[in-house]
């Protein structure tokens, strides 16, 4: 795998991401602040204070006036002049101000919300001052028009913080990206492994530990790769010696039985007879076998499949024939139906008819002496299902399972004598390498055993 010139570690990138991020809420809050002095200093405002430090500076003036002047009183607060009996002498306030400053005044505590009073003792009795301690615009005309000058610093706050939130938002977007655009060849690498693309050369990163992961994966496969390749050269090794010893054995196979059955025409006592059979059928049982391990030396991708139009109704025809025959011999009864099959599929024919014969073979095993074997053929345009039901007991739960693989011959319910767990092993084989499926099921009715072939109607299969 090829690197990249100069990668980065993913340390260095948070750090600059932190960085960013502190040097973008600096600028922010310079920002902000910037902006409220500006406010608060701009000679267009009066300060919140205004009114309360004018109170201050008026307060003497207020107190010694004899008799009380009102233009002492600071522009933007109330006055009500209160006698020692709690009578008002003068005011300009409305009634419910009024009632808070004699209330004030006897009280002495500022609990009326933003309206604050302030009192100045005087001979004839007590001055309450209303006022409220808020910034406000020099220009009258502006107070009535725009917002007050404590939503505007409200409003420099909000959208520094809504401003803050943005760059934090684009700077993750951003970082993710990043990270994102870098974890991808090793995504890719992963998926190729996955999918057993072992020629796969992954891409650099930009991120230093990302290639150190891509690098360790690479090395495993390259491991991988050799170890693979080696089981199947060793694979093919043994296939190949199956296959050989298997043949081997024919020819002094061959030799006995045709020796037994020379042997039989001879006129022989009770007991030699009977040893001449016993002979002949083991010499069977003994090619049976040798049958199988050639079959068990090939593999599926080893199937040479020769593809054709099969026409359906003369295909389904010719099994019929041949699994009326073998229904015969086992003396049981064979039903047979057909519903909308096309006019022609795609597939092997010598295979599938193994495959399917393979089917029915077992059924009509499974079938007692006297019993019903049934195959249906039917279509719908896009698949052809061939379906066998036998007459015998249904499928265990661990041969719906496990009946199609290799030497299974673990259902004690459904025993058959020369049964090497290799039928449906085949037929499994066959069907998968023409892109078709097998289903073991039971009859919901009757508990009996069904197996359904699916094949592609149309349409080329995989070879």
């Amino acid at each position: 795998m090829a690197m990249r010139a100069h990668p980065k570690k993913i340390s260095r990138l948070i750090l600059i991401y932190a960085c960013l991020l502190v040097l973008s809420f600096v600028v922010v809050l310079v920002m902000a602040a910037g902006a409220l002095t500006e406010i608060i200093t701009s000679d267009q405002f009066v300060p919140a204070n205004s009114v309360e430090n004018a109170i201050q500076d008026q307060k003497e003036a207020i107190q010694a006036a004899e008799p009380f002047d009102a233009s002492l009183v600071p522009e933007g607060s109330r006055y009500a002049l209160i006698d020692h009996d709690g009578q008002v002498l003068d005011t300009d306030m409305d009634p419910k101000m009024l009632a808070e400053a004699r209330e004030y005044a006897q009280r002495g505590q500022n609990l009326f919300g933003d309206r604050f009073y302030y009192q100045i003792p005087r001979a004839d009795g007590v001055c309450v001052l209303q006022y409220y301690i808020k910034a406000s615009y020099k220009d009258e005309a502006l107070n009535q028009k725009l917002p007050s000058p404590e939503w505007l610093m409200n409003a420099v706050i909000i959208t520094a913080a809504a401003l803050y939130i943005l760059v934090i938002f684009l700077g993750t977007r951003a970082f993710s990206k990043r990270l994102k655009n870098e974890l991808a060849p090793l995504m890719e690498a992963t998926n190729a492994i996955r999918n057993q693309d072992l020629e796969y050369r992954a891409s650099p990163s930009g991120i230093w530990e990302f290639n150190q992961v891509l690098s360790s994966m690479d090395d495993m496969r390259l491991a991988l790769k050799e170890s693979l390749e080696q089981q199947w050269r060793e694979k093919q090794e043994k296939q190949e010696q199956i296959s050989a010893l298997a043949h081997d054995i024919k020819t002094p196979l061959t030799i006995i039985k045709g020796n037994s059955e020379l042997l039989a025409e001879d006129d022989l006592r009770g007991d030699q007879a009977e040893c001449v059979r016993y002979i002949h059928d083991n010499a069977e049982v003994i090619e049976e076998y040798t049958r199988l391990l050639m079959e068990v030396s090939q593999d599926r991708a080893a199937w040479n499949l020769s593809a054709e139009a099969i026409p359906a109704a003369a295909f389904m025809e010719q099994i019929k024939k041949q699994a009326e025959g073998y229904a015969a011999g086992k003396q049981i009864q064979l039903r047979f139906d057909t519903e909308h099959l096309p006019e022609a599929f795609a597939g092997d024919r010598g295979l599938l008819t193994r495959a399917v014969m393979n089917i029915i073979a077992n059924g009509a095993d499974y079938t007692p002496e006297g019993g019903s074997l049934s195959l249906k053929a039917e279509g719908d345009g896009s698949v052809i299902s061939i379906t066998v039901t036998d007459g015998g007991p249904g499928f265990s739960a661990d041969a719906l399972k496990n009946a199609a693989r290799k030497f299974y011959m673990g259902d004690k319910s459904r025993s058959a004598q020369k049964h090497y767990g290799m039928g449906l092993y085949i037929t499994d084989s066959i069907i998968r390498q023409h892109g078709g499926s097998l289903c073991l099921e039971n009859d919901p009715q009757t508990g009996h055993g069904r197996v359904v072939i699916k094949l592609k109607g149309t349409g080329n299969f995989g070879m």
